[in-house]
């Protein structure tokens, strides 16, 4: 555990999108059976991990003014 501890991350944040799925085998060819996204970045998942050891963490990042952008900063 951090106690008292305050972290301060300048990095990235990031929303990654993937089509949900079987692994193709090599040369085949597979339709997706749908659609998933989810935040990260190296910056963010760096402030998680220092929050979930109990650090009170700040993260400056650049986000977009896209819904993904607003989203990010009520998370």
């Amino acid at each position: 555990m951090m106690p008292n501890c305050e972290v301060y991350v300048v990095g990235s944040y990031g929303v990654a999108f993937w089509i949900v799925g079987e692994v193709p085998a090599p040369g085949e060819t597979l339709l997706g059976s749908g659609f998933a996204f989810g935040n990260g970045g190296k910056g963010s998942n760096q402030a998680i991990g220092a929050a979930r050891l109990g650090a009170r963490c700040k993260l400056l990042a650049g986000v977009g003014t896209d819904k993904f952008g607003s989203e990010a900063l009520v998370s």
